[in-house]
């Protein structure tokens, strides 16, 4: 920085431009990237697979769900979760990506609903 008349500091072009690249405009919080969360149904499993751009899952970061915000479950990696033996009925998934102090990063939550349905009555031979 230099100083210009007055004792007062001017600030260079370069830490304006970088000023205003990393400041969020009109309020906003600044976006961090995108999570996407689909689960699969098969019987009485949900399989849940997430696809995450712009962020590491690294440094302390990780995922948290919870489901019918029940307990939370974390993950330190991005590889698939099964819920096994759920009962028919509709659920509720949470999600979203925290850093090392299991804060939310801003963008990066979700909320997914599926249905676990009943099995199919099969009839009885007479």
């Amino acid at each position: 920085m230099r100083r210009s008349r007055g004792g007062a500091r001017r600030v260079g072009p370069l830490l304006l431009t970088l000023l205003a690249l990393l400041s969020p405009l009109g309020g906003c919080a600044p976006r961090w990237g995108d999570l996407e969360v689909t689960v699969s149904v098969a019987g009485d499993e949900a399989l849940v697979t997430f696809v995450r751009t712009g962020v590491r899952l690294s440094g302390g970061r990780h995922l948290h769900l919870s489901l019918n915000g029940g307990p939370e479950i974390m993950l330190y990696s991005d590889r698939p979760y099964r819920f096994r033996r759920l009962p028919p009925g509709d659920y509720t998934l949470r999600v979203w990506i925290t850093d090392v102090n299991h804060r939310t990063i801003p963008g990066l939550e979700t909320v997914v609903t599926f249905t676990v349905p009943k099995e199919p009555r099969v009839p009885r031979a007479p």
